[in-house]
């Protein structure tokens, strides 16, 4: 899981300022959750919740701990010693399913 901020360099819609205005979590399928001061939002990927909020590039994202190293697999999101012949990473059900 990844966590990241949304830092707004203009505020388009005078509602939420500028800075940091919204905190988010990357679940390990793609989904987002927003946590706002005034609600959460669900969303199927950063991809679309950045169309919503973005404000086409006033608004960014920014990752703040992110578990991409070496032995990390992207498509699995999981760390391992081993190399998964797919993605990258081995012991993840994901991969195991691929492999032939």
């Amino acid at each position: 899981m990844k966590r990241g901020y949304l830092d707004r360099h203009e505020d388009v819609s005078g509602i939420t300022g500028t800075g940091d205005v919204c905190e988010f979590v990357i679940a390990s399928d793609g989904r987002v959750a927003t946590f706002w001061p005034t609600g959460v939002g669900v969303w199927p990927s950063l991809e679309e919740m950045l169309k919503v909020h973005g404000h086409n590039g006033r608004t960014i994202a920014v990752i703040i701990d992110d578990p991409m190293e070496e032995n990390h697999c992207d498509h699995c999101h999981l760390h391992d010693s081993l190399n998964c012949p797919n993605h990258g990473a081995s012991g993840c059900p994901a991969c195991l399913n691929t492999i032939p």
